[in-house]
């Protein structure tokens, strides 16, 4: 994680030197082999400029890269930690697989892949979770982004504030700890007030 925030730091100095300033978001995501990605959400101040793959890399210097233009996100939180703690099954299978006797849930996802070809990939859910060490951030950012404002109301006030809003995302987490005797259940909800005005919040 050092090394990673290292880089990163060379990094956004040369990147910032060529296209002007911006604020970031990054996601760190272990490999099982070792190695770190980085996903990078830049926000620059007005239209983001064009930057080509061989900027990037210049700047980087790292390894491969690729860029994506986030136009049709409407959750642009969620879709950056979407598989941050999954893992293909593939990669899993090469670790090793399962333990004997865990319990492993497989997810499917569709998508077009760059030749515009219908594909699935499965995951293994929480698999990439063990990579992580303690403590680490796994989310940084720089200084001009702005923190969410959160408030503490009832589930009904909730959703009486989001009632005219797209729900846009949501899933549902079980902490189950029972050597401790503790168990919890986490609703996440994401819903985007402005998607009819074009905008995203």
């Amino acid at each position: 994680p050092r090394r990673l925030r290292f880089d990163f730091t060379n990094f956004n100095s040369r990147l910032r030197k060529l296209v002007g300033h911006y604020e970031y978001i990054t996601a760190a995501e272990p490999q099982g082999r070792g190695a770190w990605h980085l996903h990078v959400l830049m926000i620059f101040p007005k239209k983001a400029p064009y930057i080509s793959n061989k900027v990037i890399a210049d700047a980087w210097r790292k390894g491969f890269d690729t860029i994506k233009k986030l136009d049709d996100v409407d959750n642009v939180g969620a879709y950056l930690t979407a598989y941050l703690g999954d893992m293909e099954v593939g990669e899993f299978e090469e670790l090793g697989g399962a333990e004997e006797g865990q319990v492993v849930r497989v997810k499917e996802v569709d998508f077009i892949d760059d030749t515009g070809q219908a594909q699935t990939k499965k995951y293994i859910k929480g698999a990439r979770l063990k990579f992580y060490p303690p403590g680490m951030h796994i989310f940084r950012w720089s200084k001009g982004i702005k923190k969410p404002v959160i408030s503490e109301m009832t589930e009904k006030q909730a959703k009486e504030k989001v009632s005219s809003a797209k729900l846009t995302f949501q899933k549902t987490v079980l902490l189950d700890d029972k050597d401790n005797d503790f168990k919890n259940i986490l609703n996440y909800r994401y819903y985007n007030s402005a998607r009819d005005k074009g905008q995203s919040k």
